[in-house]
């Protein structure tokens, strides 16, 4: 097996109603030198432009996806954007839904939460990036929203992301979270040095109860540990993105 066609993604199965197709990727079998070897999704980072073009051109065909994903240009807000197909330019957004066949909602990451979201019946899906002020300026309630569907009907996954064994934050980021509401009790704790361990999906998960969503599916790895398969921010600085896709057959 050549380079090129190593296993650089996998589908997510046994999570989503059977029209909706889901797919999380790996650093592995692309085109990209280190820093960002070797399957880097971003245009961001400062990687070789053609190698991420070519990259997204093997994900596109290697995936069979119907189009080509919206890729948003991630500024750890609230904001979501509505996936018509009409998107020229990648719009500056931390989240996209679509009730469209054939268009692909999707998001980049390297330690912060990618979330997919998919009703029952498979009309609405939506990719989510969930960092911590995303998080906490409400992102994951901004997208169920923007979808219009009543959060009982929805099924969620949540991806490789930094684990709180890993995640190390200033107090201004528990604070930033009990002023929007959340339990901070359960989901920071304090190490040796004074500094807090946050539990990024502990919170993600009880913000996504909170709101009324009951069928919650975890990858749970994490992405700062699994250096052979993931990209991490936290552990490496200069370093490329993995990419969370979810469309609608």
């Amino acid at each position: 097996m050549s380079k090129e066609k190593a296993g650089f993604f996998q589908r997510i199965e046994h999570v989503f109603p059977a029209n909706v197709e889901a797919i999380v990727t790996n650093r592995n079998g692309g085109f990209s030198s280190s820093l960002f070897d070797s399957m880097n999704l971003a245009t961001h980072v400062g990687d070789d432009p053609h190698a991420v073009a070519k990259n997204r051109a093997l994900l596109l065909q290697q995936a069979l996806l119907p189009s080509e994903p919206l890729w948003l240009e991630q500024i750890h807000s609230g904001r979501v954007v509505y996936n018509d197909g009409k998107n020229d330019n990648p719009p500056i957004a931390d989240a996209s839904w679509t009730d469209k066949k054939g268009l692909v909602c999707t998001v980049l990451t390297a330690d912060c939460i990618p979330i997919l979201i998919a009703n029952k019946t498979g009309t609405k899906v939506a990719a989510v990036h969930a960092g911590w002020r995303g998080l906490a300026t409400g992102v994951v309630e901004n997208a169920i929203v923007a979808m219009e569907d009543d959060p009982v009907n929805l099924i969620v996954w949540i991806g490789p992301s930094i684990g709180r064994c890993a995640f190390e934050v200033g107090d201004g980021v528990r604070d930033e979270f009990l002023s929007g509401g959340f339990d901070v009790e359960s989901s920071f704790c304090k190490t040796g040095n004074g500094k807090l361990l946050a539990d990024l999906i502990g919170l993600a998960v009880a913000n996504l109860k909170g709101i009324g969503v009951e069928i919650i599916s975890i990858n749970g790895t994490c992405c700062y540990e699994d250096s052979k398969n993931y990209f991490s921010y936290r552990r490496d600085g200069d370093t490329g993105r993995f990419a969370s896709l979810i469309y609608i057959k």
